[in-house]
């Protein structure tokens, strides 16, 4: 294995994105393909790239035959992991029911920070402009159900569980920051006078602390999902 002075193979450094190994085009075709690369040949095509040959002055040789190679594994159909269920169109049906069920308090609760955060105040009371984000965020999911039951991907994977870790954790920390602002507001003896704090806390806090805290909870959940895809 070729490693660095801190220990790191090609392979790592690559994936890492910390300094070039076969130079930028490369590197990130190697990283392109990497969800490519089927189990039983993965240790071989990282032996491969660990023992391709590279000059001392950093040339690498025979960069076409490492390009083809690379752009032979990335034109390939992508291998779905064996602790991975393969799709098929039950588990499509399946997907898209579930992936609805999921759009309907997604659709809700965007509508419900755009209603507060995003949308003019002309646009606030427009009842169809409610329904067509709903209906757009509740199509949106269901199609990457059914995708993903159909036709399993490492993105569609790793979407799939950043929508369903959205929703809980949206809720959690919504309830977390008004119960924050609400200690403070009391600590800083903030006047209470007509319920403007606490409309404050329900229409403008919550909504952006549930958004925060569901996208912090759905970026960690895509990112463990897609290691784990990788993981077989």
């Amino acid at each position: 294995m070729a490693e660095d002075s801190t220990g790191a193979t090609r392979h790592a450094r690559i994936m890492q994105g910390r300094s070039p190994v076969f130079g930028p085009t490369l590197d990130a075709l190697v990283r392109d393909v990497e969800a490519r690369v089927p189990i039983a040949v993965r240790a071989a095509h990282r032996d491969m790239l660990e023992t391709w040959p590279i000059d001392p002055d950093g040339t690498v040789q025979q960069a076409e035959a490492l390009f083809d190679r690379l752009a032979a594994l990335r034109a390939a159909p992508v291998l779905v992991p064996s602790h991975i269920s393969p799709g098929s169109r039950a588990k499509a049906a399946l997907g898209l029911v579930l992936g609805a069920v999921v759009g309907v308090p997604a659709g809700a609760l965007g509508y419900f920070i755009a209603h507060a955060a995003l949308l003019p105040y002309a646009l606030r009371d427009s009842e169809a402009l409610m329904w067509i984000i709903i209906a757009a965020v509740i199509g949106l999911c269901a199609m990457v159900g059914a995708r993903q039951g159909l036709r399993p991907t490492r993105m569609g994977h790793a979407l799939a569980h950043a929508m369903i870790a959205f929703l809980p954790g949206a809720v959690v920390f919504a309830l977390a920051a008004a119960f924050a602002a609400d200690a403070l507001g009391r600590v800083l003896r903030v006047s209470q006078m007509e319920g403007a704090f606490a409309m404050g806390i329900v229409f403008t806090i919550m909504p952006i602390g549930g958004f925060l805290g569901g996208v912090g909870c759905a970026a960690w959940a895509a990112r463990r999902a897609w290691r784990r895809w990788g993981a077989g």
